[in-house]
């Protein structure tokens, strides 16, 4: 150590210094110093491990290293902090036994050039996550501007940073030094092959991407407008389903909280509409309700005057409803209603609506009383599940008659949304005859403002790329798993590169085409082969150093050989106050 001093000595002081550090060193850890504290570790520790207690000290070094004592302790505890230190410190004292039983020798002379170089060593458990995972060797810096080391600059880290003597601070880096041996000497032992290297390469570098228009039976759903007669004969033909849906679903029927069930009118507003366009639309709601309270029929009017498209195919109705499904202003009137009463115009962030209370329930709620409800959803799944399907198979004929998918697709978005007619040619206007107020001489009348093209249905089938996938994943990123169909794209070529059937992924069906293919060449192998061995070799030592570990650990449990002292997983305290319980007195960590 002496002498990596003295080549990088650069001034008479630094000359100084060497004497000092001798003098600190024979003193701090010569035979007569405190070393460890060994001599009270017989009362005092943090845990034992077949036999060898660890100290105090050793904790404040695990602590701090892990940046406990920077941290919130609420944060601390989420993490499991303390757990992970302890286990730290277990761990690395199971590696040091096993260096003394293999033989190997940490010198004091590699601790101090260690030091004098700017590197620490850490044992973080191997189950370690995120920022405390940290564990091998930490550069730090006690060098000056020119180049020597910085004694007093070492010597403040070590005391205000651990609280710790030069001593016990060299002691903990002794372990630290002979567990990371340890497990260098387990690492040595992977090996990577070639081939390894090749089939890991094949595998990243075999990639493809795959074009797809899903037909999700959800949007057939919202245009399905069955009858009461045919809801009632499709059950009486299902029903076993229908019962057996409401036996594995029972938990929505028992112990049912207060529902109110309700069909409503809606005369939506924007969210920036004008106190006349609010005005304008109160009258209109007005109106309707005068209709509704003379005699007409509720469900007929909200069919064809509602804003709420989905309740106005079934006459407004939402169904039943528990509180919180709604919006608060809705609800407080709906909940206040008796059944058959009508109630408005009622305002909401959505507009005025319309309510007319239908009932309640609540409780236990029987078979009979959900059997069309529960029909009514299986029936329309069904149906538009089977309209889904063959709805994706006349596409994919469509698509393997050579039409492109993204075409085909745009020319069935025109089918679900039609463009508006071409109007009609505007008569010309006659020479000399006078044009309409704001018209221009020659130009035709100005058409009627049509209403706002309808927004299209998000679940409409659309064409879509994935991202790359690997023959390996077990899932196309907007299709979901199906190992099946990914066997099934790396089959394909641009010659061939339509799936022949219709794929069905979950509830939805799927027509699939390659669109781009990435195949592994032996010269991108070549640039590419030293960084995957690298990778490779990094990963085969985590994976086998960790089941080691494991396997060490689980054999001194077994043996009874590992004692923990428990003040030291306690939260509740504040560092210094533990370490005073475990017997370390008043002297407390940063």
């Amino acid at each position: 150590m002496l002498d990596y001093i003295r080549k990088h000595s650069q001034s008479f002081m630094v000359w100084l210094l060497v004497g000092a550090i001798a003098f600190i060193f024979i003193v701090q850890f010569g035979p007569q110093s405190r070393g460890c504290g060994r001599g009270r570790l017989k009362t005092d520790y943090v845990a034992k491990v077949y036999g060898f207690g660890l100290s105090p000290d050793a904790w404040r070094w695990a602590w701090v290293m892990h940046n406990g004592s920077q941290m919130d302790p609420k944060e601390a505890k989420a993490m499991r902090l303390r757990e992970t230190v302890m286990d730290g410190l277990i761990e690395r004292e199971l590696l040091v036994r096993e260096a003394g039983r293999m033989g190997l020798k940490v010198t004091e002379e590699e601790v101090e050039d260690s030091l004098l170089e700017g590197r620490l060593f850490m044992t973080s458990s191997v189950h370690a996550l995120g920022r405390t995972s940290s564990s091998g060797v930490i550069p730090i810096d006690f060098s000056r501007e020119d180049g020597s080391f910085d004694f007093e600059t070492f010597q403040m880290f070590v005391t205000n940073r651990f609280h710790m003597t030069l001593a016990s601070f060299k002691e903990q880096q002794i372990r630290e030094m002979h567990a990371q041996h340890m497990r260098q000497l387990v690492e040595a032992a992977v090996h990577v092959s070639d081939t390894e290297v090749r089939g890991e390469y094949d595998r990243e570098s075999d990639r493809a991407k795959v074009g797809y228009v899903s037909f999700d039976p959800a949007f057939w759903v919202r245009r399905l407008e069955p009858s009461d007669a045919e809801i009632t004969a499709w059950i009486e033909q299902h029903l076993d389903d229908v019962k057996k849906k409401y036996d594995d679903e029972s938990y929505k029927y028992k112990s049912v909280e207060r529902q109110v069930r309700t069909r409503h009118i809606l005369f939506a507003l924007t969210s920036d509409a004008t106190d006349e366009e609010i005005a304008a639309k109160k009258v209109l709601a007005e109106e309707i309700l005068a209709k509704i309270k003379g005699g007409a029929d509720f469900a007929k009017l909200a069919s064809t005057s509602s804003d709420d498209e989905e309740s106005a195919k079934r006459g407004g109705d939402l169904g039943f409803r528990s509180r919180g499904d709604l919006v608060e202003e809705y609800e407080d009137v709906a909940f206040g209603l008796k059944e058959g009463e009508i109630a408005g115009p009622v305002k909401t962030m959505f507009g005025f609506h319309i309510i007319r209370c239908e009932g309640f329930r609540e409780g236990d709620i029987p078979f009979e009383d959900v059997r069309v409800e529960i029909g009514r959803s299986l029936m329309l799944m069904s149906v538009a599940r089977e309209q889904a399907r063959k709805a994706a198979e006349e596409f994919l004929a469509k698509i393997g008659s050579g039409e492109d998918m993204d075409s085909a697709a745009e020319a069935l978005e025109a089918v679900f949304y039609p463009p508006p007619a071409s109007p009609a040619p505007a008569p010309k206007v006659k020479p000399g005859a006078e044009p309409a107020a704001g018209q221009a001489a020659g130009d035709a009348p100005a058409e009627e403002a049509g209403k706002e093209e309808k927004p299209r249905d998000p679940l409409m089938p659309r064409f879509k790329e994935s991202s790359w996938i690997q023959r390996t994943d077990d899932s196309i990123p907007g299709i979901g798993r199906s190992k099946d169909l990914i066997g099934e794209v790396f089959t394909l070529d641009p010659a061939k590169p339509l799936v022949g059937h219709v794929v069905s992924v979950g509830d939805r069906w799927y027509v699939v085409k390659l669109v781009e293919r990435m195949e592994p060449t032996d010269s991108d192998f070549a640039t590419k082969k030293a960084d995957i061995k690298q990778l490779l070799e990094g990963e085969k030592k985590i994976s086998l150093f960790t089941q080691w570990m494991d396997d060490l650990r689980a054999k001194a449990e077994k043996e009874g050989a590992i004692e923990i002292n428990q003040a030291y997983l306690k939260y509740t305290m504040e560092e210094g106050e533990e370490e005073a319980e475990a017997g370390e007195g008043d002297e407390k960590a940063d």
